[in-house]
């Protein structure tokens, strides 16, 4: 495994990757086509980068692996983008470059006594690699997430428990009961904070907006969501940013209001 090497070939790009261990801004990973923060692998001359995650498993011979969430199911790593592009099982989104496939799994047909192979499974690097459990850090509320392979009531954003009628949608869930945010959820709000960036943000104007953030909905709300998307995404600094910049406050607002009724 490649880890901290200075420069990589990678067979993803025809160009050598030189490792940057941060980046101020969003970037879009040329692997998994997903959105990232934290350290990653760019490319001197053109505007590609890849996640160091996903710059791993490129350069690693795949072996099937498996998840917590599913029994007696085998997933492969996969660098080729699918010809038919599927939605990733965890958050609903379309799945455009490297993934998590599951093998084909025979399911038996009880009527005819043959077997038949069921829809695979397919994942985001990044979703299959979502931490099971998230507690806040000393210092702050004491709350520990677990993730769901289904929400057992609303998220806090969309209001519904599934994210479309076909595919419920993983969820962290707070063992207390009060925070349930669908993972889907909280990646389009990363998604749209990626559309509206400017470079140079200017980190001073962000920490005010944190201050008047946590003053209008509190700081409970604000570490849970920190913690899902640094769950999602690996940084927790940027984490706060997207979310003063893109949650809608009043919607946050109004679940606050509801779970302290």
């Amino acid at each position: 495994m490649i880890c901290c090497t200075p420069t990589v070939l990678d067979d993803a790009h025809e160009h050598p990757l030189e490792f940057k261990s941060n980046k101020r801004t969003l970037y879009r990973c040329g692997g998994c086509k997903e959105i990232g923060f934290g350290p990653f692998y760019e490319c001197g001359s053109c505007n590609f980068q890849l996640h160091e995650e996903c710059t791993n498993l490129s350069s690693t011979s795949s072996s099937p692996t498996t998840h917590s969430l599913f029994e007696n199911v085998q997933f492969i790593f996969q660098k080729q983008p699918p010809e038919n592009v599927g939605s990733c099982v965890a958050c609903g989104m379309n799945v455009q470059g490297f993934r998590y496939h599951e093998y084909s799994r025979p399911k038996k047909n009880a009527f005819v006594g043959l077997f038949v192979p069921t829809k695979e499974l397919v994942l985001h690097p990044c979703c299959f690699r979502l931490p099971s459990n998230k507690t806040t850090p000393e210092g702050v509320t004491n709350i520990n997430l677990e993730l769901k392979e289904k929400a057992p009531s609303n998220c806090l954003i969309c209001q519904r428990k599934k994210i479309s009628k076909k595919i419920q949608g993983w969820a962290y869930v707070s063992t207390c009961g009060e925070y349930c945010y669908h993972v889907k959820c909280v990646k389009e709000s990363v998604d749209k904070k990626f559309d509206q960036q400017s470079d140079g943000t200017d980190a001073s104007s962000l920490r005010l907006e944190v201050t008047h953030m946590v003053v209008e909905v509190g700081v409970d709300i604000l570490v849970v969501l920190a913690l899902i998307i640094q769950a999602i995404f690996g940084d927790p600094l940027s984490a706060i940013v997207s979310l003063v910049m893109y949650f809608n406050k009043q919607k946050i607002l109004g679940q606050k209001k509801l779970t302290a009724g």
